[in-house]
């Protein structure tokens, strides 16, 4: 079972779920917590220890939440692709702000050539990676899975 759902929204979830379960245990810890050493008591080392205590429970209840953003670099990109698409981009604002046919004529060829060399890039790509592993049904499957955007229930809920 696949499901379409971006990295930032698995991240999202992932937060609110850490953040829902340490609320709930601060919350019952607080409910345990008494301060009557702090207030009643003359003993200067008795009063620091109390709220040293308290001090470190408190912060000891919010841990320090990491959450990576897991960037899938793609290999297919190359230099050469990135400075092609630098160029479109200015071919777009200038066609954009002028009606010269011949700067959209110039867009539209850089567009379909910028098109058909990102389609090669990752045709050699992904056949330059099953051509090298061990299990190709395997391979391709998850590429296949990689450039429809599905991913599997259980790499969803990784926690």
């Amino acid at each position: 079972m696949f499901h379409r759902i971006s990295p930032t929204s698995i991240n999202l979830i992932l937060e609110e779920i850490l953040i829902q379960s340490i609320m709930a245990e601060f919350k019952h810890s607080l409910s345990y917590a008494t301060l009557d050493l702090v207030f009643e008591c003359d003993d200067i080392k008795i009063i620091f220890n109390s709220s040293f205590n308290t001090y470190l429970w408190f912060y000891s209840s919010f841990p320090l939440l990491t959450i990576n953003n897991v960037m899938h670099t793609n290999s297919w990109i190359t230099i050469h692709i990135k400075t092609s698409s630098k160029r479109k981009r200015g071919l777009y604002i200038t066609s954009r702000k002028s009606n010269n046919s011949l700067i959209n004529k110039n867009y539209k060829t850089c567009c379909k050539i910028l098109a058909d060399s990102i389609k090669e890039a990752k045709r050699l790509c992904y056949d330059n990676q099953i051509s090298n592993s061990t299990n190709k049904i395997k391979t391709t499957r998850k590429i296949v899975n990689l450039v429809h955007g599905r991913i599997p229930v259980m790499q969803q809920l990784k926690i």
